[in-house]
Order: C-alpha cells, then structure tokens, then sequence
C-alpha cells in the first residue's frame, strides 16, 4: 500500500472483527489532496492520482463480512474518498454497501466566519492554530467551542452505532480539523505529541457489552466518557 496509515487504518478494523466487535464506526481524514497557493481554493482541491489509489486500497482491505454505510463532507475530497472506499470494497469482496450520504456533521459545521478563519490560516500554523482553538483562544464567533464541535461529533458515531445492525461499519470521511478535536478530547493524544493528521488517518467507535469504546492506531481503546 501506498501509506502506512492505509495498513494501520485496515488493521484496526480487522483486529476489532476478529475479537468478536460487529458494530464499529470509523471517522478518518480524506485521502491525499491536491494543494493550491490561493488559500481560497481549498474548497475545490480534488485527490491526487495517489490519493484515489490509497482509498481504494483500503476499500480492499476490510473486512469481508461487514457491511459499509458511508458519511462523508460535503467537500469534493471527502465524497471522493467514501466513493472509493466503497468502490474499493466491493470490487474485492462483492460486499453490501449503501451509499455514501452527505453528512453536515462531519464536515467542516464549527466555521462561523469563514473569512476571519482564512485570515487566521493565513498567519498561523496549523499546530498553533489547532492548540489556540481547542484551548478557547479563538472567539465562538469565529469557530465553534472546540468541545462542543467534538461532542457533537461523538454523538453522531455513537447514536449511529448504537442505531445499527450487526456486522455493520460505518465509514465516515472527513477533515484533518475533526480529527484533531476527536484524538485530543475522546482519546487524550494532542496533536504536539502525537503528530499531525494523516491522509486516511482516524478514531473507531465500537460497541462492547452495551458500552462504546473509541480507539485508534496510538492508543488502546478506552471507554467513550465524552458525551455529556
């Protein structure tokens, strides 16, 4: 595979199905983008010809007794990467999927003023700018409470796995900036210790025992506690 994060994201999913975990929910970062120096075109980058392959790989490499339900942002990147997952999927395993519905949840909600976020990136890494909004230093007039964009998040995996039947994973893709909010509140990893988002990188909600746990390649999986 193309990345390794390919592999860890597969073998997470693998790992849980042969422990008996039957409904799992796994949020993750699109595949690998295209980039333009006008910061006002990100909405409009696509997959490179490598990202399009890695989603597809990793469509191949899960399980083959699951069925897939897909999420995805409304971004173009996202919708591509779920399309190929599931192309990817059933092209190996000739498996059931449903298709991917356009989830406002999971893409970018927490954005209040999208012109004040731009002149923000514009000037401030993405580590800074990652640390300054979960520890509140960003005006709620710009970017939803860190917090409570995670827990919203947390609340759409877990009702959806709650809702689900068995032998089922649903596949929701998204940013690198949700990801970022659900490694740090759900599992304790903040991004300065434990690196950037990588393409295809995420967390698994699964059920065990009427309880949900969320896990991901860095950490073992712990009790959800964050959805109050």
């Amino acid at each position: 595979m193309n990345n390794k994060l390919v592999g860890e994201t597969a073998s997470l999913i693998r790992n849980l199905n042969r422990q008996g975990i039957d409904k799992m929910s796994l949020m993750l970062r699109h595949s690998k983008r295209d980039y333009h120096k006008d910061v006002h075109m990100e909405p409009f980058m696509c997959l490179t010809d490598d990202g399009r392959d890695m989603a597809f790989q990793l469509g191949t490499a899960l399980p083959e007794n699951l069925s897939l339900k897909f999420f995805s942002s409304h971004i173009g990147r996202c919708i591509e990467t779920a399309y190929l997952i599931d192309k990817g999927f059933v092209n190996k395993t000739g498996g059931v999927t449903e298709n991917n519905r356009v989830s406002k949840t999971v893409a970018p909600f927490y954005v209040r003023d999208i012109r004040q976020v731009v002149e923000i990136v514009k000037t401030t890494d993405v580590s800074a700018f990652i640390r300054n909004w979960i520890d509140g230093a960003i005006s709620e007039d710009i970017l939803m409470n860190a917090k409570e964009a995670a827990n919203r998040m947390f609340r759409f995996l877990a009702g959806g796995l709650l809702e689900s039947d068995r032998n089922t994973l649903h596949v929701s893709v998204t940013h690198d900036w949700n990801v970022y909010l659900l490694k740090e509140f759900g599992l304790g990893l903040p991004h300065e210790k434990y690196g950037k988002i990588a393409y295809l990188e995420g967390i698994v909600l699964f059920e065990k025992d009427e309880n949900v746990y969320i896990v991901n390649h860095q950490k073992e999986p712990i009790l959800l506690s964050y959805l109050s």
